[in-house]
């Protein structure tokens, strides 16, 4: 009991007393978010980027990466990329064909790597997840569609 009552005198001293706030994460890196309560003016903006210059070495790359990327990616509507100034509709298109073809090929790795371990293991269709079979008949209607649409594309 005697500690009890220890601690509850050092309690009533140090409710007299000010304490400074202490953190346990303010040395750890990572926890150091020193715009984290910016207005997201102009002045932050630069000097976020300039403070990730200095403490990574890299480069932020947000507002360079051009449109036509940023709609591959998902990131852009249609009437942006549309009206972007920096490739004529001929270049957007001929770079849209050689960014399908690679996504198209890295696809079919994907699959040809799929099928050849489901034969080398001895996978059947039996073992798929019930989802798996959904998924697949998905992917063949979307397959259907798109050759369709370059059919098209290509006349």
């Amino acid at each position: 009991m005697k500690s009890i009552d220890n601690i509850n005198k050092l309690i009533e001293e140090l409710k007299d007393e000010e304490i400074e706030e202490a953190s346990v994460t303010g040395d750890i890196a990572g926890y150091n978010t020193p715009f984290a309560f910016s207005d997201g003016s102009e002045e932050d903006e630069e000097e976020r980027d300039e403070n990730a210059i200095n403490s990574t070495g890299y480069k932020v790359v947000g507002e360079n990466m051009s449109t036509f990327k940023k709609m591959m990616l998902g990131e852009v509507s249609y009437k942006k990329y549309k009206t972007d100034p920096t490739l004529s509709s001929r270049q957007k298109v001929n770079t849209s064909i050689q960014e399908i073809n690679r996504k198209l090929y890295e696809i079919e790795r994907v699959i040809t790597h799929a099928v050849k371990l489901k034969t080398e293991d001895g996978v059947n269709t039996g073992q798929y997840w019930k989802s798996t079979n959904h998924r697949l008949r998905k992917i063949s209607e979307r397959l259907i569609r798109i050759s369709n649409k370059a059919r098209k594309f290509g006349e």
